[in-house]
This record gives structure tokens, sequence and C-alpha cells, in this order.
């Protein structure tokens, strides 16, 4: 077999000396069925096999001189080949850094410069892979040189892939390469090539992507660069001659603004303005979203409207127009529903009319897609109804409805006795709703809703018919047919009972005890029964099924004992609760743990004390601790005079430094010293006391002291009260 090495080192070799331009390009051969061939193998695991897959089509794209994809297919080939040998070996990614660096370095022309911007993403991954190794890692002076990667520091990475992002930008010939010819390796949408109509635009739009994230790992500049510039949300001239300035030129919004500029710069006279006017309205969303103005939104909008003004006839408009509509849908959503002064109130519907305004001046432009997508989010049916999940018996019940875009509510109620609840556990989705729409109802009704066309969010109090003790289905819907399709819809289970049902905890929170009272008065129910299930899953039959586990009756104070276990460590359930013709069995489950407390087994616990929270190898570490005694409840604590006990110290690998033993005094509390390793691994420690098996926390680390101190000069003079007084140090 050949060495993979070698063919890759002869993949670059014939990579990017032909650069020449067809005066009539013949058609492209993207070799679909290779790719999708290696996919496949990929897909399935077999990368050994994808490898030599690769290498036996590979001379084909090399001897295909006169394809137009032939570039594009090259470096796809470098890619792949990278990311399979990665995968075979050990460390795989490092290495196939080291080899696409290769590879880069013997390349020439445009295809560097997108070769450039792959290698940038490269290492970028890689830190991001491997951040865990290199967050707390001291920085080295970039004077000494490192070769391996694995010996490096975050800001080394990060200033590596900084130069290499800038790198890429730096061949002009990259702004008169069509970036279709580079078809094979790219994903894009059939109607946006014109956003990006050159290479040079799709290397400048992965650098801006880099420095505009700003990622919280990457080492921040020692003077921090806000965008506090009014010109960074200013018309194309301003901005364009507006000269940013930063003390630190690692700043990635910095950076960001600069390409900016560089790509509007490269645009500003293009006939065809769709790049200029995308790139523009990227720049103003990336302004906005990281000025610190207090007017950075009129600002934004204010150029928003200049460029709908200027090029208005332009088939990008439309994406202008967008985004001003997506502004104003913004201020319509932080309208609160009822606010007197109707701030934002009408701002959705101002949205609206500007999408359908420009849909109908360029009906197929992608602007035109979104906008289309935003009428139908603003136009969106949403309702909702908020209902007690307990009403008593044949009294009024109230419902509150929250609707939006919905003119005319339908209501219907729907007994459900326990079979009904449990054939919908096993429904979802249309399902459900075909089967409570096959359900009969009790009641059925509609109600008109005042809608303004604000296309805000309302509310609505309605009562529901007064229901005999049961539980029941609400439906509720924007048409009579209670469907999904192009209408709000929503259902709820509530209950109607006289009976109301009061849970505490007991056994120090292992259990429950309840007190069934009336509802309405308040009073006590005697002679309540209480039946506890638990539910299990049938899967022959594929429902859950409930089995009675106990039972209980209140006594005169309505109280009752819950579930306590024998066998089991843990139960769920559920509590059905009957008086004489009334039912409440609701959808509350309830906790039981079998408890091995007992009288003899305390919970203990110790509270440490340091005299700091970080030492210094070397330094002695003084402790105290105070331990204390709870009862089976968990409760009443009380310190442990006269007892011994030991610490031990484990270092950061939580292993065995040293133990004491101590006792403690009539207070309860004991006091000792360790030292602190005066080699070896730093990091976080801990101290832990054998009877209680408390822990303290604590670090060790290398820091210097500060090589200064702060003095005050003796006060020479008397001072009366109320006088000012007047200290010197140095």
């Amino acid at each position: 077999m050949r060495n993979p090495f070698l063919i890759g080192i002869s993949l670059v070799s014939c990579l990017f000396f032909t650069t020449q331009i067809f005066a009539q390009k013949p058609k492209m051969n993207l070799y679909e069925k290779n790719w999708e061939s290696l996919q496949k193998l990929e897909d399935i695991g077999q990368t050994k096999t994808a490898l030599d897959s690769l290498q036996k089509f590979l001379p084909k794209i090399q001897a295909d001189v006169s394809n137009p994809a032939q570039q594009a297919l090259l470096i796809k080939a470098a890619f792949y080949f990278n990311k399979y040998q990665a995968a075979l070996e050990e460390d795989g990614l490092v290495k196939a850094i080291y080899r696409f660096e290769q590879q880069t370095d013997q390349a020439t022309g445009v295809a560097k410069s997108l070769m450039l911007s792959i290698l940038a993403e490269m290492y970028d991954q890689y830190l991001m892979n491997n951040l865990y190794k290199y967050q707390d890692r001291t920085a080295v002076d970039n004077s000494f040189k490192q070769e391996d990667i694995r010996t490096w520091d975050v800001r080394r990475i990060s200033e590596r892939v900084f130069a290499l992002h800038q790198q890429a930008l730096q061949n002009e010939a990259s702004k008169s390469i069509n970036l279709l010819d580079y078809e094979p390796i790219l994903s894009y949408a059939s109607n946006a090539q014109p956003m990006q109509p050159t290479l040079y635009d799709f290397i400048a739009t992965r650098a801006i992507d880099f420095f505009a994230s700003e990622k919280n790992y990457l080492t921040q500049p020692a003077y921090k660069f806000y965008v506090e510039q009014p010109e960074a949300l200013a018309d194309l001239n301003t901005f364009l001659g507006y000269k940013f300035s930063a003390k630190d030129s690692l700043s990635g919004s910095f950076q960001a603004l600069r390409i900016y500029q560089q790509l509007l710069d490269f645009h500003k006279n293009d006939a065809d303005q769709t790049a200029l006017i995308m790139a523009d309205l990227r720049r103003l969303n990336y302004s906005r979203g990281k000025s610190v103005l207090s007017n950075k939104d009129e600002l934004y909008i204010a150029q928003l409207q200049n460029m709908e003004s200027r090029y208005g006839n332009s088939p990008a408009a439309a994406e202008i127009s967008y985004q001003i509509a997506v502004y104003y849908f913004g201020l319509g959503n932080s309208y609160i529903t009822g606010n007197k002064t109707e701030l934002n109130r009408w701002d959705k519907k101002k949205a609206l009319e500007i999408a359908e305004k420009a849909i109908a001046k360029s009906p197929k432009s992608m602007g035109a897609s979104n906008c289309l997508a935003l009428i139908n989010s603003i136009k969106a049916k949403e309702l909702s109804v908020q209902i007690e999940e307990v009403s008593p018996i044949q009294k009024p019940i109230l419902a509150s409805i929250d609707y939006q875009n919905v003119g005319k509510v339908y209501f219907k109620v729907i007994p459900a006795p326990e079979s009904v609840i449990k054939r919908m556990e096993s429904k979802y989705d249309d399902d459900l709703i075909k089967y409570l729409n096959a359900l009969t109802p009790k009641d059925r009704w509609e109600t008109e809703l005042i809608d303004e066309k604000d296309y805000q969010n309302h509310r609505l109090e309605v009562k529901i018919p007064a229901q005999a003790s049961g539980n029941y289905i609400l439906m509720v819907s924007g048409n009579k047919n209670f469907d999904k399709i192009d209408n709000g819809l929503f259902y709820n289970i509530f209950t109607v009972s006289d009976i109301n049902l009061v849970s505490r905890s007991s056994n120090g929170g292992y259990e429950n005890d309840f007190y069934v009272t009336n509802r309405i008065t308040g009073k006590p129910l005697q002679g309540a029964k209480l039946e506890y299930y638990t539910q299990n899953y049938n899967a022959i039959i594929r429902l859950y099924e409930y089995k009675k586990i106990g039972n209980a009756t209140t006594d005169k104070n309505g109280f009752a004992n819950g579930l306590t276990l024998e066998k089991d460590n843990y139960r769920n359930y559920r509590v059905k609760v009957t008086y004489n013709n009334d039912e409440l069995y609701t959808e509350d489950n309830f906790y039981s743990y079998k408890s091995y407390n007992n009288s003899s087994i305390l919970r203990r616990q110790t509270y440490f004390f340091l005299d700091r929270a970080i030492y210094r190898p070397g330094q002695t570490i003084y402790f105290k601790g105070i331990l204390v005694e709870y009862d089976k409840e968990n409760r009443n604590p009380k310190i442990l005079a006269n007892t011994s006990t030991t610490v031990t110290f484990f270092d950061a690998n939580y292993q065995k430094v040293a133990d004491v033993v101590v006792k403690t005094n009539e207070y309860g509390s004991y006091q000792g010293t360790f030292v602190a390793p005066a080699s070896g691994l730093t990091g976080q420690m801990s101290l832990v006391d054998a009877l209680s098996n408390s822990n303290q926390i604590f670090r060790v680390e290398e820091y210097k002291r500060p090589q200064f101190a702060v003095s005050f000069l003796p006060i020479d003079k008397s001072y009366g009260i109320n006088e000012k007084v007047s200290v010197k140090g140095e």
C-alpha cells in the first residue's frame, strides 16, 4: 500500500498551480457519486476503507485539468484526507493540523487564502475541544520557541487563529474569483450566491464570524475595545471614512469592524448592489448588538430607513424592509397588555404593513421570503386558558383566556372518568385531538372576543357552566371543528369537588400526612376514605395501570396518615378521596421513602473554620471545627462535647497527606494545624472529619506576595470633634 502521508504531499504538489481562467468553461465534474460513496463509508464507521477509496479516485481528479472544479475538488480531497487520517491516528487532530499547515505552505494563489481560513478554523476547533487542558495554563513569552501545539497556551493558539484569518484576507486576487468555482466544498442556499459573489466575500465573512464571536475562553485584551462610536451605526460613507482605533489590536470587535470596512469598500461601486446591501445590513446588526450607546436603536433604525430610501430599486431592498419590519416586530413584542400608555401596541401592525409592501414590490426575492415568514409569525393564532385545578360543585367556574389573533372562541366541557384519562395517556398530538373530539361533550358554547387587529396578546375572563362532582376536560379552540389547522387549540383537565386535600411531610420528610376539609367552609371531614394508588406501565397493552397499595380513614379532625412503606425503599402514589357522593382524584403525586433513621443513628455535622481560603506551598494551615448532632427529625442540633475524632488532610489528587486525632472541648469545638505540601501538584485540597464525614475545601497555590507596603506617617498634632483630619502615607 502507498504511504498515505506521501499521497497527501503529492496531492498538494499538484494543487493550485493551474489557476488559468477558461474563456468558455467546460461543464463541471463534481464526482458526486464518489463523494456519496465516501460519506456512506464514513457514516457506518469504515474510516480506513473510506481513506483507501479516496486514494483510488484521487488520481482522476488530479488528471482532470480541464475541469473548472478541479481546485475545489483537490482542496476537498485534502480536507477529507486529513479528516480520515485524524480519525485513525493518535492525537489525530494535532497531526492533521500539522499536515494541513504543510499543505497550505506549499499551496499558491487564491486557493492558499481559502486553506489559511480553513487552517484557522482547525486551530480554533482544537482549542475548543481541549480547552480544559489550556484554560489554567500559564502563558509563556512568545520569544520562547515552541513547535508542539500541545505545549502552547490559550493566548498563543488564539493569536495564531487571529493571524491566519488576517493572512487569508491579504490576497487581492480572491476578489476576482467567483465563489461558484468552489461549489464542491460549499454549502449554501441556491439564491444566496449574490450575497457572497466572490471567494473574498466568503473568507472575509468567516473571519468576521470568528472575531465577532469574542469567545469567552480567549484571552481578553488589556484595554477592552467598546463599540461606543456613533460612526459604527452611521451611513456607509461615514462608516468607511472613520478610523477605528484600539490600544490592543487583538480585540475581536475592533477586528470585526475593520474587516467590515474592507469588505464594504470592496463592494461600494458594484453595479449589482446585493452584496453591498447584505454586508452593510450585517454590519449594522453587529454594531447594534455590540454598541454601548444609549441611542443605538434610534441610530440603527434611522440607517435602515436611509438604506431603504437609497436602494429602493434594488432587488435586495426587500431584505432592508425585512430588517425594518423585524425591528418594529421586536418593539411590538415589548408591549405589556393593559398598559395605559399603549406604548408599542401597534408596532406589530406596522411591521406587518412593511413586510406586505416589500413582498408586493419584490415577490421573488429572498427578502420577500423572509417577510412572508415574519407575516406568518405576526398573524399566528395563539390561545391558552387558565382554570382552577379543582372547583366547588354546582358553582360557576372562572377561567382566564389569553388569546392572539382570534375573533371567536369555541368551548366544550367533556366528562372525563378514569377510563377516559387512561386512554389519553397513550395518545399524543393529532391522535389525542382526534380522540377528544370523538367524545360527547356535556356543554358546548361560543364567545365573541375583541380583536382590534393589533396582533397583540389579550386576556379575557369567562364563566364555565357549573358542574357536578367529577373530572372534566375543557377544550377551547379558534374554530368550531376543534382542529389544529391554522387555529389556536387548547385543552386541560379540571376537577369539580367540595373536598379539599392538604398534605404535610412527616417522619423527617420521608412520608406524608393528610388533612381532608370542606372546600367551601374549611371544616374537617370525618370518615372520608383515602385510597393510595401507584402507577405501573403495562408493556403488553401499552398503557399505565393503577394498583391500590393502601388506604386510610380520616378522624374527627379530618386527619389521616399517608402511605408507610414496609418492603419498598421508595414509592410515588396518587390519592383518591371519597366522602358521601363526592370524589376527589387529582393528578398530584406524593412520595414516601423508607426511613432508616432511629434513635441510635443520628446525623452529625462538623462546621470547619480556616484562617484563610488559599495557602502557599509549605504554609501552616490553622483549622477549627465545631461538632454538632441532629435528632431523628433532622432538627434540634446539639454540640458534642468531649468527643474524639480524626481529621484527615487530602491533597489535590485526594491522596492522604496527614491526619490528626482531636477532641472537642466543653463547647463542642476542636482545633489543629497541618502544613501544606511544599512540592507536588497544587490546587483544590480538603480536610475531612471522620466522625461526621464533613469536609472543608481550600486551595494551595503558588502566588506572589505584593512587593510593596503601604504605611501611614505618624500624626503629629491633635484634632477636635468634627475637625477634618489629614493623614499622609508612603
